[in-house]
């Protein structure tokens, strides 16, 4: 269950932990990646945008060299993926998300528990808590209309507003359980090429992952395809769609591929069954039976934790 998912407590649960990390509590949901050493604690897929070939243990064995926070973010700057961060700076212990939250962060704390989670769901199975929804936030999720938009839920805190985001630029001081926001970074160690970023993270991800990336009529897509060019034989590229659909994605990406010669990969969607819409609800808090519910259905038959899957709006399939 739980599948990628994680949560961390600052006090011992009744649930035994899968790992301990400077007294901290380790759960880790089905198939969670981890990598630790006594200074930080990463959890997801992290790697280098700008130096190739350098692995997740490397980045944890760069991060021991660490002395603070503004070395963390600097350092930050250059590690693309979807993950969290624990590093131990002095007596304090800091908590960071990648770049854009993918890797969500939620902090809790009422006084009888603490803890950092990526799920509501998770954390409310590890301690028996009630997840809460006030009347404004009920009446809004509860219209019709809500329930088959596929934009996310906007703000600082979760449906239940106890629990409070780590969101982009801002990092969390576990000692003081407050958020504080990212000093800029100089100006000699932020400055690099976004195009040989792009193209040194698919390279490097290439390394140890397998690669599956869409192709659709989007500029993100079309700025994906270059900067996988030179790896494009280690890509299953692909749409979702009908074979002979005059559609505009499917049209668009058979253009595409034959310009980049690659072979794109048709996917058609069954409808998601009843036990996996069941299994949704159960573990993500609020799931909505979107369209695109089909798509992730899709990928959770045929995707497995060996692939990657490189796309442009954040819904990578880890």
């Amino acid at each position: 269950m739980f599948k990628n998912q994680y949560t961390v407590s600052f006090f011992p649960t009744l649930k035994p932990c899968d790992v301990k990390w400077n007294e901290l509590h380790i759960h880790l949901g089905e198939k969670t990646e981890y990598t630790s050493n006594k200074k930080c604690l990463i959890i997801g897929k992290a790697v280098s945008s700008v130096h190739s070939g350098k692995t997740q243990k490397d980045i944890a064995e760069d991060l021991q060299q660490i002395d603070s926070n503004i070395e963390a973010i600097e350092y930050f700057n250059t590690i693309a993926g979807r993950y969290v961060v624990f590093i131990k700076i002095e007596d304090d212990i800091l908590f960071f998300t990648d770049a854009c939250g993918f890797k969500r962060g939620l902090f809790f704390n009422d006084g009888i528990y603490k803890f950092i989670t990526s799920s509501e769901k998770f954390a409310a199975f590890l301690f028996d808590i009630n997840l809460y929804i006030d009347e404004d936030t009920r009446t809004l999720v509860e219209q019709a209309k809500y329930k088959r938009q596929e934009s996310p839920w906007f703000g600082m805190s979760s449906y239940d507003t106890r629990f409070k985001f780590v969101i982009p630029n801002h990092y969390l001081d576990c000692t003081q359980f407050k958020l504080f926001r990212m000093a800029a970074p100089s100006s000699s160690e932020s400055i690099y090429d976004p195009a040989n970023m792009l193209i040194t993270t698919l390279s490097n991800f290439s390394c140890k992952y397998k690669l599956i990336q869409p192709i659709t009529a989007g500029i993100d897509s079309r700025v994906l395809l270059a900067a996988s060019k030179l790896i494009k034989s280690k890509v299953i590229y692909y749409v979702f769609g009908e074979k002979d659909s005059l559609h505009e994605d499917v049209r668009i990406s058979k253009q595409l591929s034959d310009i980049n010669n690659n072979q794109l990969n048709i996917f058609t969607c069954n409808e998601a069954n009843v036990d996996f819409k069941k299994s949704l609800m159960e573990e993500v808090f609020l799931a909505r039976d979107l369209p695109k519910t089909n798509n992730i259905y899709y990928h959770f038959k045929h995707t497995s934790n060996e692939y990657i899957n490189i796309n442009g709006n954040g819904a990578e399939v880890y």
